[in-house]
């Protein structure tokens, strides 16, 4: 049995349960996965190898049966096991470290001057980001993230970076164009011009920002959004910055590159083949038997939206937009039309386009720069995708909050950056790795069974963070993940760390006491007891985490008195 994240020996090594353990009546013994022997974790307590009648459970039988497991699969060491080994080693000798990744504002020595064609200074800490990043897209890495605090220019720093490498290339007398020709047949033709994914919003922004700070001429931009965009690839040739947006990559992804949808043969719905399998099984077709929880949520749904519709029809019965709602589906069949029409034109002035790439897709860029890069946290979602599937030689993420809420949101942007092994899938029995899970039985890469494939990120990283916590193998994924990735891909300052370098004035903080009037304060206590009654209602039947919005609405009412009485005052 496991408790915490340790094995339970007895004398002869074999696995006790719980009630032996208590009938023992001793202190569980730790045994770690390690071949070191076991020290103190820092929280002040010295551990013991020893149990009260005497066992003892050393490092050398760690070791011994470490080997053991290993020879029970003859030939040499895979490369997972040897990076597997390599890595407890190195957690061992880092154990009291620590970092705190959100105050790296130390002064770096090392700093590097920004090309002649940008035509602001650069602070401080902008040109330690410069050294920094040109000498990360020497490294195997070949990019990194930037997570200064919000307002600390990270645009400019990154077009800093595009202008200071574009003049070492120069200088060193290498080719700065751009080539169709792929190197090989199954290469993509290589763009010498940066793609920038930013959201909407940010497009002006970084247009703006290249044609101010930079001078006049050396650069050439090109939006790349809207539906008059170009339709053929030669015209990234012409442009140092291709700038997109999140939706675009996501619907030319979506387009070109996703499989087709299949119509159901009973409703005429169209789905994807996955989804359509599960439609058929559950809620479509004679075959189709929903589950009891399935049931329950369609009842739901039904007495939700028949309760809806009939207050709607009443609100709406002599109202003119029946006839708007009436015509809608003309509407719809002509924009049908259009999509058709579109795609038989696209079809026929795209001779440059591969079948099933999308423009964005079919070329390898040299540099990708993800704005915003959060917007990929999730990686199932198709955006993630659309952008997991871009090709370049260098990519970079720009986000002041690359971590929001779990850990395994980090997992999107190690997989962009394509980090061995922390973003690759491996196999068990050969040194087989994709970057991509998959749904088949077979894996593409080799002859062994997907199941026998794992996500290195997942078996030592978040999940022992997730499961574990605080406990031990909690700590050393930590400290595996702050000392060993991230600070390795990770640079982020903050403004108070960096005030000297910003030279921004005193924050003044001033407070002003307001108060409400005979009538504003009557009404607000009132729903203030009532507020009170009702919450109390939820504790007395234990139903407060189930009704945590009601809370959070009753909270919002008596906010929203506050806020309209001050804002009748000033």
């Amino acid at each position: 049995m496991f408790v915490g994240e340790r094995e339970i020996l007895d004398l002869n090594h074999k696995p006790m349960t719980a009630a032996a353990v208590s009938h023992l009546g001793v202190a569980p013994i730790a045994v770690s996965d390690s071949s070191e022997p076991l020290t103190d974790r820092g929280n002040g307590e010295q551990q013991s190898t020893e149990l009260n009648d005497g066992f003892h459970v050393s490092g050398r039988k760690r070791r011994s049966n470490v080997k053991k497991k290993k020879k029970a699969r003859s030939g040499p060491p895979l490369m997972w096991e040897v990076w597997e080994e390599e890595h407890e080693k190195w957690i061992d000798e880092n154990l009291t470290a620590d970092l705190d990744l959100d105050q790296q504002n130390a002064v770096i020595n090392e700093t590097s001057e920004a090309s002649s064609e940008l035509i602001i200074p650069l602070l401080r800490y902008q040109k330690e980001w410069l050294a920094w990043a040109l000498k990360q897209e020497d490294s195997p890495t070949r990019g990194g993230i930037l997570a200064d605090e919000m307002g600390m220019g990270k645009t400019i720093q990154a077009i800093a970076l595009v202008l200071a490498k574009r003049e070492r290339i120069r200088s060193i007398g290498e080719p700065s164009g751009a080539s169709l020709t792929p190197s090989s047949s199954t290469a993509l033709p290589m763009i010498r011009g940066t793609l920038v994914i930013c959201p909407v919003v940010a497009v002006s922004q970084w247009v703006s920002e290249i044609d101010r700070f930079t001078s006049r001429g050396s650069n050439k931009v090109l939006v790349y959004h809207g539906n008059k965009r170009g339709k053929d690839i030669k015209q990234f040739l012409d442009y140092d910055f291709v700038i997109t947006t999140y939706s675009t990559v996501e619907a030319e992804y979506r387009k070109y590159m996703m499989p087709p949808k299949e119509k159901c043969p009973y409703c005429g719905k169209s789905f994807h083949q996955k989804k359509l399998s599960i439609h058929l099984k559950y809620y479509c077709g004679p075959d189709a038997v929903k589950t009891e929880k399935q049931s329950k949520q369609e009842r739901k749904k039904l007495k939700f939206t028949f309760k809806s519709d009939k207050e709607h029809a009443s609100y709406c019965q002599n109202d003119t937009r029946k006839v708007a709602r009436k015509r809608k589906p003309k509407h719809k069949e002509e924009d049908n039309d259009v999509d058709l029409e579109f795609d038989e034109a696209f079809a026929g002035i795209e001779p440059n386009l591969p079948q099933g790439k999308s423009l964005l897709h079919c070329v390898k860029w040299e540099r990708i720069i993800l704005d915003e890069a959060h917007f990929v946290k999730d990686r199932r979602c198709n955006t993630a995708k659309a952008v997991l599937t871009l090709e370049s030689l260098y990519k970079w993420a720009l986000s002041g909050t690359p971590l929001q809420n779990r850990v395994g949101e980090l997992y999107s942007l190690v997989r962009f950056l394509q980090i061995v092994p922390y973003s690759y899938y491996l196999c068990k029995d050969c040194d087989c790795r994709t970057l991509d899970y998959s749904s088949s039985t077979q894996c593409s890469n080799c002859p062994h069974n997907s199941v026998r494939h794992f996500c290195w990120w997942n078996k030592y990283v978040a999940t022992p963070i997730q499961q574990y916590g605080n406990g031990e193998l909690g700590k050393r994924a930590m400290i595996l993940l702050k000392h060993k990735i991230l600070k390795n891909i990770v640079l982020r300052r903050t403004k108070k760390g960096r005030a000297a370098d910003l030279a921004l004035p005193p924050r003044i903080v001033s407070l002003r006491r307001d108060t409400m009037d005979i009538k504003e304060t009557d009404y607000y206590e009132s729903l203030y007891s009532e507020s009170q009654a009702q919450f109390n209602t939820y504790v007395q039947a234990g139903t407060v985490m189930n009704n945590y919005a009601h809370i959070f609405d009753l909270l919002t009412r008596l906010r929203q008195i506050l806020e309209g009485s001050l804002a009748e005052q000033h």
